[in-house]
């Protein structure tokens, strides 16, 4: 296994004006070898997975409307993994193998907003979408790697590994 790694960050502001700034971040990180501290159920679940890297990007606003009674702040962000260490359930026998996913993505939003009606009242709301996940597996062996994603593969097959299977309607498995 490589043992080495180059990790940072690396972002850039703008501020548009007093009550607005643009930024955008990108940042590298790395998650060392692991080994499986949580293997209870059976001797084949002893596994040591590979190391991870990140790739993480995120876009955003920061803002304050309406002489600062308003701030609103929203952003974007990509998380791309190489080997992504993943703990896989298989739901016949309870067994949790620690395996590598060798590429995922997962992306997604937030949104906050704060609005000082008064001095003693003050609304605030936020949103952020479930995270998006395209995961790509290699169908190794049966039962499928997707089903430590949220809790199992959905539609075809019955644990078995196939081009359409869909773990929460979020996640898609694909070679």
């Amino acid at each position: 296994y490589k043992k080495s790694n180059i990790s940072g960050k690396i972002g850039l502001d703008y501020k548009i004006d007093d009550e607005r700034l643009v930024y955008a971040n990108y940042s590298r990180g790395y998650r060392a070898n692991s080994f499986n501290a949580q293997a209870f159920f059976d001797p084949s679940e002893v596994s040591v997975a590979k190391p991870e890297t990140v790739d993480a990007a995120e876009l955003g606003i920061k803002s304050q409307w309406a002489d600062r009674r308003i701030t609103l702040n929203a952003a974007a962000f990509v998380y791309k993994y190489k080997n992504q260490q993943f703990i896989n359930i298989d739901p016949d026998t309870a067994a949790q193998l620690l395996v590598n996913l060798p590429e995922s993505r997962i992306t997604g939003a937030e949104v906050e907003l704060t609005a000082r009606a008064s001095d003693s009242i003050t609304l605030r709301a936020g949103a952020s979408p479930s995270p998006w996940c395209s995961r790509r597996w290699r169908c190794c062996s049966s039962p499928c790697p997707c089903w430590g994603c949220c809790g199992g593969c959905r539609g075809h097959g019955s644990g078995t590994c196939s081009p359409t299977a869909m773990c929460c309607g979020r996640c898609v498995c694909r070679w």
